[in-house]
Parts: C-alpha cells; sequence; structure tokens
C-alpha cells in the first residue's frame, strides 16, 4: 500500500546540484522584441485581427516561443516549429507528417546484475527497446534506471519538458512560473519513490561525469517533472486574454487526447488505447519497463526516460496477463496536495492484481493531487475511475455496459445516465472521439476483436498520438502490442 505519511520534500531537493544557465544577451533582446510585437499586435490592430482569427493564432504562436525561449534556455526552436506547430496545423488539413526522431537510439547494455536495456521484436515487428529491472531495492532500481538511460534522459529534461512545462504555465495564468516550485511541498510522495528519484538522479549524473560530460540532472528537475501535470489542471484568467488564448490551443492541440477502450466477447477481453502527448519528438524514446517483484510477477509500464510515473502498464505473471492500468486526463481539477496522479496509479498496478483489488485500493487511499480517469481490466472484469480529488466522494466509477463494451476519453460520464456530466467535459474532441469508439464497435460485432480496436484507434489517431496500445486477455498467451511514433502512431497499428 502507499503510504500516507508525508514527506519533507524540500530535504530531497539538493540545491548544490543546481545550474545556471542563461541566454546570451542577443539572444534574449531578440526574443524579447519579437516577443512583445507579437503581444502587443493583436490590440493594436483588433479589427484586422478580428477579422483574420488565423493571424491571432500565429501572433500567439510567435509570443509563446519567445516567452518559452526567454523562459528555459534549452528549448530547441526546431522542435518547438515541428512538433508543436507543424505537425498540428498540417494535420488540420489531412496530411499525417511523422517527422523521425532527432535523439540518439538506445544500446543494449546492462548494468551490474540489477537493469538490462535490450531492443525486443513485437509480434508486428516493430522493436521496442525494454529495460528490465531486477532488484527490490529503490534506489538501485533508479540508479540502474538513470544509468542505462542517461542520454536520453538528458534529452527529455533538456528538450521536451522545459516548452511543455512553459507552456502549461501561460495557459494556467502562471506567468511568473511560481506555482511549480511553491507547490512541490504541498505533495505526498511515498518515502521509496523519493529513493528511486535520487537513485535516478545519480545514476544519470554519474553516467555523464564517467563520460566526461559536465551535464548535471538536479533533483529539483525530477521532481517538477513529477509534479507539473498535477499542478496545471488548476488555472485562472491567462494573461493575455482567455478567449484569444484558448482559441490558439484548441487550433494546436484540440484534438489532443487518449482514447481507450475494454471489449469483452464470451472468454476473450482486449483493452485497447491511444496516448496523445504534445512530445516535441520524445515518441520514439518510449520504453517498457519491466520490474521483477517478489512474487514473481511482473509490472511492464510504458514510460519515458527520465520518468517513474506510470500512464500504462500491465502486470503479467507465469505468462499469464492478470491486470491492465490505463490513465486518460479529464475535466480539469487540482487542489495542489495529494500523491501525484502517475505515482498513484504505479502504486496501484504494484499493489493490485484484480479489478476487485483495485476497488478496494481506490477506497483506501488518500486522495489524489489532481483529476483523471483509470480504467482497468483483468480478463473477467473492467472498471473506470473518475477521479475527482474536490469532491467529498471523489471518484465514480463505471463498469462494462450491457452490450459488452467500456469507452473513456477525456470527460466525467454519469454511470446511471451514460451522459457527460456538466462541466465535466473539457474543450476539445473527447466527446467525439467517445462516440467515434462507441460506434466502430458497436457496428462490427462480428470483426475479430484485434481488426475493431485497430479500426477505432485509428479513428481517432491524432496528430499527438505517440503511442498506441493493443492488450488481449484469454486462454491463449496474452496478446500484447505495442507501437510508439512523434505522431499518428495508430496508423502503424496491424
Amino acid at each position: 500500500m502507499v503510504s500516507n505519511i508525508g514527506c519533507n520534500i524540500g530535504k530531497f531537493i539538493d540545491e548544490s546540484c543546481e545550474t545556471v544557465r542563461g541566454n546570451s544577451l542577443k539572444q534574449t533582446l531578440y526574443a524579447t522584441a519579437v516577443a512583445t510585437v507579437a503581444t502587443t499586435a493583436p490590440y493594436i490592430a483588433k479589427p484586422i485581427f478580428d477579422s483574420y482569427p488565423l493571424l491571432t493564432t500565429l501572433a500567439f504562436s510567435v509570443n509563446l516561443i519567445c516567452l518559452a525561449l526567454l523562459a528555459k534556455n534549452a528549448i530547441q526552436w526546431s522542435n518547438v516549429t515541428i512538433y508543436l506547430l507543424a505537425v498540428p496545423i498540417i494535420g488540420m488539413f489531412g496530411i499525417k507528417w511523422n517527422p523521425e526522431s532527432p535523439t540518439p537510439v538506445y544500446q543494449a547494455q546492462k548494468y551490474e546484475k540489477i537493469g538490462s536495456l535490450e531492443y525486443v521484436r513485437e509480434a508486428n515487428g516493430s522493436a521496442q527497446p525494454v529495460l528490465t529491472i531486477k532488484t527490490d531495492d529503490p534506489y538501485d532500481k533508479g540508479y540502474a534506471y538513470g544509468f542505462l538511460t542517461a542520454p536520453q534522459v538528458r534529452y527529455i529534461y533538456e528538450s521536451v519538458f522545459p516548452p511543455l512545462i512553459v507552456f502549461a504555465q501561460l495557459r494556467a495564468g502562471d506567468v511568473k512560473g511560481e506555482w511549480l516550485d511553491k507547490k512541490i511541498d504541498g505533495y505526498t510522495i511515498p518515502e521509496h519513490y523519493l529513493t528511486e528519484m535520487k537513485g535516478l538522479k545519480d545514476g544519470v549524473n554519474d553516467w555523464f561525469e564517467k563520460n566526461e560530460d559536465p551535464w548535471r540532472l538536479t533533483s529539483k528537475q525530477v521532481l517538477q517533472i513529477h509534479c507539473f501535470t498535477d499542478t496545471y489542471k488548476m488555472g485562472k484568467e491567462p494573461f493575455i486574454g482567455k478567449k484569444a488564448f484558448q482559441y490558439l490551443w484548441n487550433v494546436l492541440f484540440g484534438d489532443m487526447g487518449c482514447s481507450t477502450m475494454v471489449i469483452k466477447r464470451d472468454e476473450q477481453m482486449v483493452v485497447a488505447r491511444n496516448m496523445d502527448w504534445p512530445g516535441l519528438g520524445m515518441g520514439e524514446l518510449a520504453i517498457t519497463r519491466v520490474d521483477l517483484l517478489q512474487d514473481g510477477s511482473q509490472v511492464r509500464s510504458h514510460i519515458y526516460p527520465g520518468v517513474i510515473s506510470v500512464a500504462t502498464a500491465i502486470k503479467i505473471k507465469d505468462d499469464d496477463l492478470k491486470l491492465a492500468a490505463i490513465v486518460n486526463e479529464c475535466s480539469e481539477r487540482s487542489i495542489g496536495s495529494g500523491i501525484p496522479c502517475g505515482l498513484w496509479v504505479r502504486a496501484c498496478i504494484e499493489t493490485c492484481n484484480t479489478v476487485d483489488e483495485v476497488k478496494q485500493f481506490v477506497a483506501s487511499q488518500r486522495k489524489t493531487a489532481s483529476s483523471f480517469h483509470l480504467t482497468v481490466a483483468d480478463g473477467q472484469n473492467a472498471c473506470n475511475f473518475q477521479m475527482h480529488p474536490r469532491k467529498d466522494v471523489y471518484h465514480l466509477s463505471r463498469s462494462l455496459n450491457d452490450r459488452g463494451h467500456l469507452v473513456v476519453t477525456n470527460h466525467f460520464i454519469d454511470p446511471a445516465t451514460q451522459q457527460p456530466i456538466e462541466g465535466g467535459l473539457i474543450p476539445g474532441t473527447s466527446g467525439i472521439r467517445y462516440h467515434t469508439v462507441c460506434k466502430t464497435i458497436e457496428n462490427n460485432p462480428h470483426l475479430p476483436l484485434e481488426e475493431v480496436t485497430a479500426q477505432a484507434l485509428q479513428g481517432v489517431n491524432r496528430s499527438l498520438t505517440l503511442s498506441s496500445h493493443y492488450y488481449a486477455f484469454g486462454p491463449k498467451k496474452p496478446g500484447i502490442q505495442i507501437v510508439t511514433a512523434n505522431a499518428w502512431a495508430a496508423e502503424k497499428l496491424s
């Protein structure tokens, strides 16, 4: 079980590891000038911008990029331009461009007898990097993980998360970028996960020291990565105007949102999902992390370098798929305290073996830091928990409907009426994707389940879909298919 004892997270932050990285004067002045023009233009020439909304989008896009550059020196302009602007915009015209990752490939290697990293070929022919951890010690878990993936961790921490954090700050109205640092102390992170984070940081830094590279990862950075999505689900009026900002956000990211389904026919059950995320080229860096547990089972989680939290995971024992757990974002609520979502879900999949055990886990644990969907399935039953930390009764649950399926996108649904809950539908395509998946399942009752799920996932495939997953329970050896990409991942499903 997850410990409910809070930790003094401030002690975990080793300020001595902080490095100062400044912008060059020329770069800063240039970005300031462009950002100023882009910010003021929509107001100075309001009639023109009102007539041509795309000009507003362009102006605020330039503004966001410049502000991001000012805030984080490490941001790469090319990544922001390609992955956050070009791919979504040309996707609006039906062009499914999947740019290749600029990051280095993994090297097959081992760290002592604790961990190994190798490529394993999936049934669909794709080769997936698999990291296997063979220890129960949390520090050693993190150390092996960090040491074996250090170059990719650097890419994630330098080129992926800085712009995402900045954009999240701007969207929430945190102009000064202060919320994250102020609220980190309010979160409850179980001690063993803090220890694993420390091991991760040390493993990464020892790899760079061994290779005579001055770059270092800090404890503060690791904490920020694991807390920023929970923090920025709370928001206020953005400083550049809510209407204009939301317009820009919907143009670029309105299609973004994970879609999950569970289908049961006779003795077979399948679970499938698309994971959408503005990945900035990190799609091909995804790895399958395998943790060997004391009871002989193993947890396989689909993660990105430098992150120990979980959004998609399964538990296997004796070659039998026991449990699948999948996270979807939902209506945006955050309380600024509690256990960060991804760590809460990891504790759940490590602790539980059945849907009934998950129900007990949900009922017994302290509140999560923010709202999210948790969908679990064990081959016999499936359940979706709609976690809502602001409510006294903080979760609602839905099970398989009378037609044998359960569909989850990004809004709350009343279990009694099966209709969206008022105030629970977030902007974007959540409702459209929900009905698209439902209709695909209902209109194809005789197609094999793997074909139905492939059609459904491809029907809601988006320019920000980084991975697609298919898990099959049943009397045969469990069927597992994972495909990853920088965009339109579901197109690769067989």
